[in-house]
C-alpha cells in the first residue's frame, strides 16, 4: 500500500529551548496502486494540504512490524493556496534522518 502523509516544519519552545525544524506531519490515507497516490497528491485531493503542509511523502510498505518503507517519492508545495499544487522534489535536508512518516 501507498501511504499519503503530508508534513509542514515548525520552530517550537519547550521549557525555554528552542528547536528549529520540528515535524508536523499528518497520514492523509493510502493508494493500493502508485499512480492513484501519485494523482491525490498532485490534485491535492480532498484538500489534503490544508493552506499549511509544505511537504508530502508517498511511501510504500508491505505487511509487517517495524515495517521499513520500499519506496518513497517526496513532493513539495508550490504556489499559492488557490493555484499552487505539489511538485516532486528531493526529500528535505532536516528530514533526511526520519523515516516511516506514514506508520510511524
Amino acid at each position: 500500500m501507498y501511504f499519503i502523509t503530508v508534513l509542514s516544519l515548525r520552530t517550537e519552545t519547550h521549557h525555554g529551548k528552542t528547536f528549529k525544524d520540528v515535524p508536523h506531519c499528518r497520514c492523509m490515507g493510502y493508494r493500493i496502486k502508485l499512480e492513484d497516490a501519485i494523482g491525490t497528491v498532485k490534485t491535492n485531493a480532498a484538500d489534503i494540504h490544508e493552506c499549511s503542509f509544505t511537504y508530502a511523502v508517498i511511501e510504500k510498505y508491505g505487511e509487517g512490524m517495524y515495517a521499513d518503507p520500499e519506496e518513497i517519492q517526496w513532493y513539495i508545495w508550490e504556489g499559492d493556496d488557490e493555484t499552487g499544487g505539489y511538485k516532486e522534489c528531493e526529500r528535505p535536508e532536516p528530514l533526511k534522518k526520519i523515516i516511516s512518516f506514514g506508520i510511524g
